[in-house]
């Protein structure tokens, strides 16, 4: 499972509204490196993440969250390689279609990769199997701070 530690920012009865804490990729030095410049520029803008939370939080609470590996995996395999495969696949079916037809050029290649490429984008958003439960983070501990 993937962990992340968040903040609690509200609370509206089992949701907890939480926000990433800040931590730059180098760990957070104060060098003027292009590192730091990016996280100065990212981190201005925070999205709250509703999470359903059987604990007893109040806003400031620091949570960790966790997300299946799996899940992520085979949602990051899904966004990048169906639609990629679509693309050529359209593209691939498209050319004998349009030679049959007696059309020429690159332009049924072109159409049937957009064709191929919007259907498996369109088919991603309806699979059963990839809802936004499966990739819904789940509240795993309460962090108290030591002293």
């Amino acid at each position: 499972m993937l962990e992340e530690t968040v903040r609690v920012v509200a609370v509206q009865g089992q949701t907890a509204w939480v926000e990433a804490l800040a931590s730059s990729s180098c760990g957070g030095c104060t060098q003027a490196c292009a590192s730091s410049a990016l996280f100065k520029q990212l981190s201005r803008r925070r999205t709250p993440l509703a999470v359903s939370c059987a604990l007893a939080v109040q806003p400031g609470d620091l949570l960790v969250i966790g997300v299946e590996e799996r899940a992520l995996l085979w949602a990051s395999l899904l966004v990048y390689v169906l639609p990629l495969c679509g693309l050529l696949a359209g593209a691939a079916l498209a050319v004998p279609i349009a030679a049959a037809w007696g059309v020429v050029g690159d332009w049924p290649s072109l159409a049937g990769g957009f064709s191929g490429f919007a259907a498996c984008l369109f088919a991603i958003k309806r699979l059963p199997g990839l809802g936004v439960g499966a990739l819904r983070p789940v509240v795993l501990r309460k962090v108290f701070p030591s002293f």
